[in-house]
């Protein structure tokens, strides 16, 4: 397989998961909405919560990947871009860690996953916006 291809490939995948992390998006969104109850729904009391942001970071990660995959292929990827790939992912260990700290038991999963979803929808929105 050619460089091309494989840039044709990544670049289809990636509209694919840009496509799909918006429909895992509307659906994360859908379910924190108030129930008819009187009482107000909690997001950890619903296993579909923690799923749906498991597969948006999934997605997102997919498409960051796919983006600085593409970079490195055609060589256009800046020190300054592989400094971040490190930097980040410490930044966003410590964001977690300090979450994770704070939240209560029934949240502590989703607490700790927060910082990680939302540095992969940042970095894939930063990286499909300069491609």
């Amino acid at each position: 397989m050619t460089v091309d291809e494989t840039l044709r490939l990544i670049s289809v995948d990636s509209h694919a998961a840009a496509g799909k992390r918006i429909v895992a998006t509307t659906l994360y969104d859908s379910f924190d909405q108030q129930s008819g109850s009187s009482m107000k729904w909690q997001k950890s009391s619903n296993p579909y919560l923690l799923s749906l942001m498991l597969a948006d970071l999934a997605i997102s990660s997919c498409d960051t990947i796919a983006s600085r995959t593409k970079l490195i292929l055609t060589g256009q990827c800046t020190g300054a871009e592989y400094r971040l790939m490190v930097v980040e992912k410490a930044e966003t260990a410590h964001a977690s860690f300090f979450a994770l700290a704070s939240a209560s038991p029934l949240r502590a999963f989703e607490a700790a996953m927060a910082p990680w979803l939302r540095s992969a929808k940042d970095n894939a929105q930063r990286l499909r916006q300069a491609s």
